[in-house]
């Protein structure tokens, strides 16, 4: 299979875990709300894919609840939420078939996510995946940052880094950035109408190929999409 880049790089959620509603109902979980806040909070944080945790938390504080934000406030919606996800993301299934497209890709791979460092980190070393990676981005900096650093330190044109991502947020960055996307819908399709490649998974060996002819055009129609069921935006 011709990959039509030098450097790949993966989201987390949604792309090499299915951590999406797990994530979601974490967030859900936080609030103290009524009815119509509750839907409010889940339509917010449904299109909010690939936004760091804690600008989820500052808008749904502020302008959802219209309560009064402080660094005490983050501090406690933080930790809750990262109790309400601590080994859970342990066991959440892969998305199928991305740990061995990473190990026959052939390629030096990265990961790039709204997560904090610390917990990617965590995360994809206690479930045997952190040796694949030469490196993991988290929410200290922007996904675009993140895609040009990793651009730099790999002394690649950023046009030779191919980005997987299953968010609008993800493929603005990439676009930003310079370099090549593929989109992945497999808990989500953010990109219904949007003239992008994107594979469900990893298992499907044409799909990949298309989608990889397509990203190299970094162009015009490709492959058709059909709306998926959204699940959440994960952080």
């Amino acid at each position: 299979m011709q990959i039509p880049a030098d450097i790949l790089v993966f989201d987390m959620d949604g792309v090499l875990l299915q951590s999406n509603r797990l994530k979601h109902d974490a967030m859900l979980g936080l609030f103290h709300m009524n009815t119509a806040q509750r839907l409010e909070v889940e339509r917010y944080n449904l299109g909010a894919g690939g936004i760091p945790r804690r600008q989820k938390f500052e808008h749904i504080w502020r302008q959802i609840l219209g309560r009064s934000y402080s660094p005490a406030v983050e501090a406690t919606l933080s930790d809750a939420y990262a109790q309400a996800l601590e080994h859970r993301l342990l066991s959440v299934p892969q998305v199928e078939g991305v740990q061995a497209f990473i190990e026959s890709c052939g390629r030096p791979c990265y990961v790039c996510t709204a997560a904090p460092e610390a917990e990617a980190r965590e995360v994809l070393s206690r479930r045997g995946l952190a040796s694949l990676f030469a490196g993991i981005y988290g929410s200290a900096s922007t996904k675009q940052m993140a895609l040009d650093a990793i651009a730099s330190i790999s002394r690649h044109a950023v046009d030779r880094v191919l980005f997987f991502g299953d968010s609008r947020a993800d493929w603005l960055a990439a676009r930003a950035a310079g370099c090549l996307f593929v989109g992945v819908t497999r808990e989500k399709n953010d990109f219904v109408g949007e003239e992008l490649p994107v594979i469900r998974d990893f298992q499907d060996a044409v799909r990949l190929h298309q989608a990889f002819a397509v990203a190299a055009l970094k162009s015009t129609p490709c492959i058709p999409q059909t709306p998926g069921d959204v699940d959440a935006g994960a952080a």
